[in-house]
């Protein structure tokens, strides 16, 4: 994917598209292409870029709210372009801070569209060519991850309707974090990590099977969620989160999953330690650590 991105920027010398494409790349990791291209493109292209990418992001909230199809498909891939561009800007500089406003009004739109079950096929396909789920978490647009079109919508609309709202199972007391908790240079204190590690318990549901869990954090922010269960238990999970921070798995197996708090400041770092881990289920059973 890297390789065909890379291509493709190779191929274009269109500003706009250069960006798009090596924002891109940053959302896989490789991020020296971004970092690189305010001294790719002229001192007049340079002053364009910003109106140009906001009449692009208003062409697209468009396209958004009178699309279906193909159409609406198209819009929604634009829009997970802008918003992969925008996180990535924001990390390196906000050198087109100018447009922020305007993605942020694009994120806001595409996150409440409504997919009719063509645009959710062809999303889905998209999203696995691309590996949307290798990409940064935080700059993919959650309909790409989980597109759910007209039909499915309508399908667990009814399911859900039947069923007894399910109680959040609280699997160990919440730690709390002291005000006077020290840190060394901008790394989380021993003490943080020694009670961050007491987040572990006996996950039981209702159908009587069991999985151990427990949580970590590292020295650089990185939090791991470890499961120790039957792999056909760990398939069950769905969600895992931090407070409002989405944790992914590792691989299919579904037993470890991570996220990172590195790129925020300390005080989100240190607000988001204290929330609690919520382990959701496929059958809708949540758990809280």
């Amino acid at each position: 994917m890297v390789d065909a991105i890379r291509s493709a920027i190779d191929g274009t010398d269109q500003p706009e598209r250069i960006l798009i494409l090596t924002a891109r790349l940053a959302a896989f990791g490789v991020d020296r292409p971004y970092c690189e291209w305010p001294s790719s493109i002229s001192r007049d292209q340079a002053r364009e870029l910003p109106s140009r990418l906001e009449a692009r992001c208003l062409e697209v909230v468009r396209a958004l709210d009178r699309s279906q199809g193909d159409e609406l498909f198209s819009a929604l891939v634009e829009a997970q372009d802008l918003h992969c561009l925008h996180v990535i800007d924001r990390r390196h500089g906000d050198l087109l801070a100018l447009v922020h406003p305007a993605f942020e009004a694009l994120h806001h739109v595409a996150g409440r569209a409504l997919l009719d079950d063509q645009a959710a096929f062809m999303i889905e396909e998209t999203a696995d060519q691309r590996r949307c789920d290798l990409m940064d978490s935080d700059c993919v647009l959650p309909v790409m991850l989980h597109p759910l079109g007209a039909s499915a919508l309508a399908a667990v609309a009814f399911e859900s309707s039947g069923r007894e709202p399910m109680p959040v199972v609280e699997v160990t007391p919440l730690p709390v974090f002291e005000d006077e908790l020290v840190f060394d240079g901008g790394r989380p204190s021993q003490r943080m990590i020694r009670r961050f590690a007491e987040r572990c318990g006996l996950i039981r549901c209702q159908d009587g099977s069991e999985c151990s869990v427990r949580a970590v954090l590292e020295e650089d922010w990185r939090i791991s969620i470890e499961f120790n269960g039957p792999e056909a238990w760990c398939r069950r999970i769905d969600r895992v989160r931090l407070g409002s921070r989405t944790a992914v798995p590792d691989d299919d197996r579904r037993d470890f999953w991570s996220t990172s708090l590195h790129a925020l400041g300390l005080d989100a770092q240190t607000r988001l330690v204290g929330q609690p881990i919520v382990v959701a289920l496929t059958n809708g059973e949540r758990f809280s650590l």
